[in-house]
């Protein structure tokens, strides 16, 4: 390849010079520039630099100058910049507006991931926002047909409490009266026994015991159907219940074991 513009041209018209020489270079495709790819260029140059004499030279140097003509190499010299222990490439004018690009390049992709990232999620919650009134439309009718199966949502005393309402209380000291509730065991304290007061008259006494409907006492003494069974009721070895001897031998199991007090009470 042959030039007609000399080095010594470059001095006063160098954009002509610099066009002459770009024509030799093949086309390039027109594509987007990125961050990686200016550094990967600037790597390249900086490999291509050589240090001869504790100087550095870009291109074919012949002896000590890079004139441009027949008898000096066509160079870039690179005086103070690089030495055999100093490179200071990236001070270079012309490198640090590529890399002040590279990093505005970079800036500007993340900046666009970031944007590309929340348009995704506004477009979610644009998509949620609509499935919101169907979600409550579907929780209603939901509620309503748990409450229309409720077990508890009929069951109440003359008061108006509710079943739900004492069946909070785990303890027969706060299952009282008061509150509009009973508790339904004659030999615990705790657990869940706390039942709506139906009205005056209802509670059985720890003698008697409760009855089932077909008339079988379930709770209390009158539940034991055995003098054994009666005589084993015991707490702290004391005797809870005891079996009444009826004189007329009567079937009435419910009557024979009553609570010790029960039968102290109707002796006197």
């Amino acid at each position: 390849v042959t030039l007609t513009k000399t080095w010594t041209d470059a001095a006063t018209r160098l954009d002509q010079t610099w066009s002459e020489v770009r024509s030799y270079c093949p086309p390039t495709p027109h594509k987007q520039t990125t961050a990686a790819a200016i550094h990967a260029a600037i790597n390249g140059v900086e490999a291509m630099i050589t240090v001869a004499s504790q100087i550095g030279y870009l291109g074919k140097k012949y002896g000590t100058k890079c004139g441009g003509n027949s008898g000096s190499g066509l160079c870039v010299k690179y005086n103070g910049v690089f030495t055999d222990t100093t490179n200071n490439f990236n001070e270079l004018t012309w490198v640090k507006n590529f890399l002040t690009a590279a990093d505005k390049i970079q800036a500007a992709a993340a900046a666009a991931h970031t944007t590309e990232i929340l348009v995704k999620k506004l477009k979610d919650l644009n998509s949620t926002a609509w499935e919101i009134p169907k979600l409550m439309q579907e929780n209603t009718k939901m509620t309503a047909a748990v409450q229309a199966t409720n077990p508890f949502k009929a069951e109440k005393s003359a008061s108006g409490t509710t079943k739900w309402d004492c069946a909070k209380h785990k303890a027969n000291m706060t299952c009282t009266a008061d509150n509009n509730c009973k508790w339904d065991s004659t030999n615990k304290s705790e657990g869940d026994f706390c039942k709506p007061k139906e009205g005056e008259g209802q509670t059985e006494t720890a003698g008697t015991g409760e009855k089932t409907k077909d008339g079988a006492a379930s709770t209390g003494c009158a539940r034991h159907g055995t003098k054994a069974e009666c005589d084993a009721d015991k707490k702290d070895d004391k005797q809870n219940c005891t079996w009444r001897k009826s004189k007329d031998n009567e079937p009435d199991l419910e009557k024979m074991c009553r609570n010790g007090s029960f039968l102290i009470y109707n002796w006197y």
